[in-house]
This record gives structure tokens, sequence and C-alpha cells, in this order.
């Protein structure tokens, strides 16, 4: 069951960084709603972050959700990786 689940994830992040890169142009002109800064893509994570607020919005179903009350706060390693 678990390498089920995993090919499932990869897939599902592959699907998504395929979707983002052709969708590149929206990634050059979302910000964070917050402070205006711009994100940088986690992949792996499916998320948008922005390094200034240490905050990650979620993509659900290719669609970025930028809502701050939907974001998840970094923790101090994941800040101290994105550097």
């Amino acid at each position: 069951m678990d390498a089920i689940y995993f090919v499932e994830t990869q897939s599902k992040s592959i699907h998504l960084i395929k979707r983002l890169l052709m969708d590149k142009r929206l990634l050059e002109i979302l910000v964070c709603p917050l402070c205006k800064s711009s994100l940088h893509l986690d992949a792996a994570k499916g998320e948008l972050v922005c390094k200034a607020d240490r905050l990650a919005y979620p993509i659900r179903n290719d669609i970025p959700v930028m809502l701050v009350d939907e974001a998840r706060s970094l923790t101090a390693d994941e800040v101290n990786a994105l550097n």
C-alpha cells in the first residue's frame, strides 16, 4: 500500500511541476498577499513559499490558494533550508 501511495504522490508532484512550468508566467506574477514579495515553488510539498513572511501557501487541484488564513507557517528548519 505504501508503494502505491508513493507512486501516486510522485505522479501528482510531477504533474504539478509540469503544470506550473507551463504556467511560468503565472508564477512570475503571483505574489504573497500579505507582503507582496515574490513566491518560490516547493513542488515536493505542493506549496508556494514566501520567504519574507515565512508562510507556505498550498496548491490544491493545481490551483494556488492565496489566502493568508490557509497558509502554513514555516518551521525554523524550513526557513534555513530556503537560504
